[in-house]
């Protein structure tokens, strides 16, 4: 894993979750369980939006109990720092922020790809090639389902948008004749 001082990742760690996300990559580093964070966030993420109808004193009691029980040990203590210090409400921002600097130190870049509807691994197989040849970094991408686009497809990643779907068409159709 590359050094995490670089200066393309300052501007993710000027914030209040970022400085937390910092701190977690620190020590993800430091005792060699990145992977097992990675994992942690992502069930403890789940089991938080799963829950909408309990309360948040009640989740913050669960995870008090059983936090050390399922979550590696380090994570489990920062999750304690923030229920201790009323900022378990940022944990989604840290988790964002954390996977997006993960993905600057790999040399990683995330693509999202909408469809609307499923695609079928030929498919998916055909962007991925096309995506690979946009991009220098190793690519990870992510496939996602969005009925409102009616048809084709939406490719982003960062500030690029390819937008080939049918509804991205007549949007810029409608946008066009207006300017007539």
């Amino acid at each position: 894993m590359s050094e995490i001082t670089c200066d393309s990742l300052y501007p993710l760690f000027t914030s209040i979750p970022g400085r937390y996300a910092k701190a977690l990559i620190y020590m993800g580093i430091k005792y060699d369980c990145i992977k097992e964070f990675e994992q942690n966030f992502n069930t403890l993420i789940s089991f938080i939006y799963k829950n909408t109808a309990r309360t948040k004193n009640n989740i913050i009691y669960i995870l008090q109990k059983y936090i050390y029980k399922y979550y590696n040990k380090f994570f489990a203590n920062f999750i304690i720092v923030l229920i201790k210090n009323k900022k378990l409400n940022l944990l989604q921002n840290i988790q964002y922020i954390f996977h997006k600097a993960l993905l600057k130190i790999r040399g990683d870049r995330e693509v999202v790809v909408e469809s609307a509807f499923c695609l079928n691994n030929l498919e998916q197989e055909n962007i991925n090639n096309l995506i690979s040849k946009l991009f220098k970094e190793k690519i990870i991408v992510k496939y996602e389902i969005d009925k409102n686009i009616f048809t084709g497809i939406k490719i982003h990643s960062g500030d690029l948008l390819l937008d080939a779907s049918g509804r991205g068409i007549i949007q810029q159709l409608s946008s066009s004749l207006r300017k007539l």
